[in-house]
């Protein structure tokens, strides 16, 4: 009887059907690390964008003079960029919710401070790229320079009343972001006004001494993976120095 060498017919067939079996786990599993790779990267580029917008505001509150509750500009008044439109102020902007206004000193050029400041504006406003989809920006102009006001964060879902205002352009209400932080909390208690939870016009500027920002950021990882895409929080409250004297 001879030997027979090689493989038999059915026993190449059956290592075929089981390195078939080993192929789509294999490839099963690679589609499974992209979507965790994607989301997670989905994820911390929102956290990088978000931590990099509040850092500015950081900077920008601390150096901050004083919180006007409403700034009336001459010049360098913004209208329509390519990513919001900033409504012509009638005759002033309001700090609100959605508004937060600075004055900053101005340091001359051997780093002491000047007897002249600049008005310095954060603003919510929906993001005209994305109609009806409940995306918000925040812009920040400093009108002591011309130009477009600098975009400083996209993607702003929250928080939000559901029984606010709808914005026409966004289709939800209004994100409700600035918040100022007061010297007393006592003088709310008193006129019966909680002492965490006020409108910000109601804040005079005279107690103000920093603000909070509160921000929710669409997570665009999660956008394909649900019905109900979910939002990365964060909050922020930041005092300012306050008192300048003439050395830097």
């Amino acid at each position: 009887m001879r030997h027979q060498k090689g493989m038999s017919l059915i026993e190449l067939l059956s290592a075929i059907l089981i390195m078939s079996f080993v192929g789509v786990a294999i490839t099963e599993l690679c589609a499974a690390h992209n979507v965790v790779a994607f989301r997670t990267v989905g994820k911390m580029d929102g956290i990088v964008n978000a931590r990099r917008a509040i850092a500015q505001f950081d900077r920008d509150v601390r150096l901050a003079k004083s919180f006007p509750s409403s700034f009336t500009p001459t010049a360098n008044i913004p209208g329509d960029n390519s990513v919001a439109t900033w409504n012509v102020p009638s005759p002033s902007y309001l700090a609100d919710y959605q508004t937060l206004i600075l004055n900053q000193p101005i340091f001359d050029q051997n780093g002491y401070v000047s007897t002249n400041t600049k008005t310095i504006v954060y603003k919510i406003l929906p993001d005209k790229r994305n109609t009806g989809k409940g995306l918000f920006v925040l812009q920040k102009k400093d009108f002591s320079i011309s130009g477009d006001p600098q975009t400083i964060l996209t993607g702003i879902v929250g928080p939000v009343n559901p029984t606010d205002t709808i914005d026409s352009i966004a289709n939800t209400p209004s994100p409700k972001v600035f918040k100022p932080l007061i010297k007393l909390a006592e003088y709310y208690q008193s006129a019966g006004i909680p002492s965490n939870f006020y409108p910000p016009t109601m804040v005079p500027s005279s107690i103000t001494k920093g603000a909070q920002v509160t921000l929710e950021i669409f997570d665009t990882a999660s956008q394909s993976q649900s019905s109900s895409p979910k939002s990365i929080a964060f909050s922020r409250e930041v005092y300012s120095r306050g008192n300048y004297g003439s050395l830097p």
